[in-house]
Order: C-alpha cells, then structure tokens, then sequence
C-alpha cells in the first residue's frame, strides 16, 4: 500500500523510537486513556461547546426537513431519538472545521505520546491548519446536506417509484459510510502533514478502502455509544457530553495516526 503514497511531505510527525520498537497498540491506546482520561473529559467540554452553534443549526435544520412527516408522539419520540442521535454521530463527521483540527491535534499528540498542554495545543492546531480545516468543513456539510436530501427525497418517493428508491437509499448510505471512514483519516492527514486538500482526500479514499474492516469497527463503536440515547436519552447524552467526543476521537485518531505513520511517514524516512 505504501506506493500508494509517492509524494513529497514537508511537515512529518515525531514521537517514533528510532529503532521501531513500540510496545502493543492495544495495551498503549487504553494506558494513555487511563493516563489521561482526566484531561480528555477538558477537551470533550470543549469541543462540545465549541460545536454547539452548529448543533444546534443541523438539529433545526433536520427537525425542519423531517417533523411534517410525523403524525403522532410515538413517531415525534422516535424521531427526537433518530436525530439526537444522529446529530451526536454526525458532530464528529460535520464540525466547525477549524475547531475540529484543533481537538484533533490534541488527539494525535496523545496518540504520539507526546506532552500535552491541553488548551495551547487546541489553539496551535486551529492555527495552524484553519484555511484547509475551513475548506473541509464546508465539504462536510454539503456532503451531507446531499445526502439527507437525497434519502429523505426517495423515502417520500418510495411508493411512487419502487424499487429504484430503495436502490438508492442503500447508495446514499453506502456513500455516507464511505464519506464517514474517509472522515477517520482526513483530519489526522491534516494536522501531521503538509498536503493540498485534492491529496488529504485521495489518500484518506485510499485508507478508507484498503483498511474497510477497521474502519467499519471504529464507527461500530461509535454508533454503538450513541445508541445508548434509545435506552436512556439523558443518561446517553450524558455520557456522550462529557467523555464520548474524546473516547471516539482518540480511538479513531491513534488508529488513524498509527496508519499514516507506517504508509506515509516511514516511507518518508527510508
């Protein structure tokens, strides 16, 4: 896979012992949480109130989209439930891109094992990569904007048009769970090195292809976490608020990280 990524990088990640040596992944990825869960909880906080502007808009926007569908509390219940949900999970993929490349900075110094210094490093990674964060961010939202339109659009038409709507709801989802494993990787691209957004994108396909199977457990997790709100909404939202952003930030960053390391940084170095 490495030939995949015959570029020229300039800004590379440190942190990686000069004779390869590392201990496990797994054992490392829960000590650095035991070792810092603490200063997660701080930067979950922090992205969640940075992100509540656009919370707040894709919730209105949704609920505008989808509540003149609704004919009574039970589908009202449901459908508060589908989009709360669905807004936690989609936080992580549509964020104010700036402010998103500045937690996961903060994520893959954590995944480097490197000092952290929470809110300087959240400011030195919106500072150092809000132009393209900026750029992906308004990607993001019109992907998704598409999307929902597209499958709210062949639901309403599913009895008018078949089996063509249904062919096209299972694209659409398709679609969003390519976007979303791409999603794992753009960020971490972004914030380690210097690419155009045309490579973070390409090479963030790439990964999303070639690495399918843990990607698709990542977001697994994910949604399952969030599912938690269709058992008990507030003890879900609780939880999610207060450390999901940076359990699943942090898992999908080491991951991500540790992937750009061998196929990109490494073969850099040799």
């Amino acid at each position: 896979m490495g030939s995949l990524f015959g570029m020229n990088f300039e800004k590379e990640g440190k942190g990686v012992p000069e004779d390869g040596s590392r201990e496990m992944a797994f054992f490392r990825f829960f000590k650095i949480i035991k070792r810092k869960f603490w200063e997660m909880i701080r930067i979950n906080m922090m992205q969640v109130i940075c992100s509540l502007p656009a919370f707040v808009i894709g919730a209105f926007i949704l609920s505008y989209m989808y509540f003149g569908f609704l004919q009574n509390e039970v589908e009202y219940d449901l459908a508060f439930r589908i989009i709360t949900g669905f807004m936690i999970v989609s936080m992580q993929l549509v964020t104010i891109g700036p402010l998103h490349a500045g937690f996961i900075y903060t994520m893959r110094n954590y995944a480097r094992e490197e000092n952290v210094f929470v809110w300087s490093d959240f400011i030195k990674g919106i500072r150092e990569n809000w132009k393209r964060a900026a750029i992906v961010s308004i990607i993001e939202m019109a992907v998704m904007f598409i999307c929902s339109y597209m499958y709210m659009f062949y639901n309403v038409k599913a009895d008018e048009l078949g089996m063509i709507s249904e062919v096209c709801k299972v694209i659409t989802i398709i679609l969003v769970i390519i976007y979303a494993m791409m999603h794992i990787y753009i960020y971490p691209m972004m914030v380690t090195l210097d690419l155009n957004i045309r490579q973070i994108y390409g090479n963030a396909l790439r990964f999303a292809i070639a690495k399918f199977i843990p990607n698709i457990a990542i977001i697994g997790v994910i949604v399952i976490l969030d599912l938690i709100i269709f058992v008990n909404i507030i003890a879900g939202l609780f939880i999610i608020l207060l450390a999901g952003y940076s359990l699943t930030g942090f898992l999908s960053t080491f991951y991500a990280y540790g992937a750009i390391d061998k196929y990109i940084i490494q073969k850099i170095k040799t």
